[in-house]
C-alpha cells in the first residue's frame, strides 16, 4: 500500500521512533469526502505496529508516526481548525483566526 501525505518528517532510520509527524492540509471549500480521506490517513499513519499488524494482512510498513495533524484553513474566516491524532485516534482539536 502506498499512502501519501502533504507534509512528513521523519528520521530516514537515524532516529528512534524514527516517524515522526504526518501533517495533511486543505482549505474548507475541500469536499468532506476530500477531507475525511486525509482523517483516515491520519489515523493510519499513527497506528502502533500492534494495531498495524492486527488491521493489515500485507507487509503495510507505513505506521508509527508519533502525531498527525489535519489543518484546514477557512481563507473567508481566516480562520484555522488543527485536530490532532495520536495512536490511531483523534485526542484533541484547535480553532483560531488568524
Amino acid at each position: 500500500m502506498i499512502i501519501t501525505c502533504d507534509l512528513i518528517l521523519h528520521g530516514r532510520g537515524r532516529l528512534s521512533p524514527d516517524n515522526l509527524i504526518a501533517i495533511e492540509m486543505k482549505k474548507k471549500k475541500h469536499s468532506r469526502a476530500s477531507k475525511d480521506a486525509d482523517r483516515r490517513r491520519l489515523k493510519a499513519l499513527t497506528r502502533s505496529r500492534a494495531a498495524a499488524s492486527r488491521l493489515s494482512r500485507s507487509q503495510d510498513h507505513v505506521y508509527g508516526y508519533q502525531l498527525g495533524l489535519f489543518i484546514e484553513l477557512d481563507t473567508k474566516r481566516t480562520a484555522y481548525l488543527i485536530e490532532v491524532y495520536k495512536e490511531g485516534a483523534k485526542v484533541d482539536e484547535l480553532r483560531g483566526y488568524f
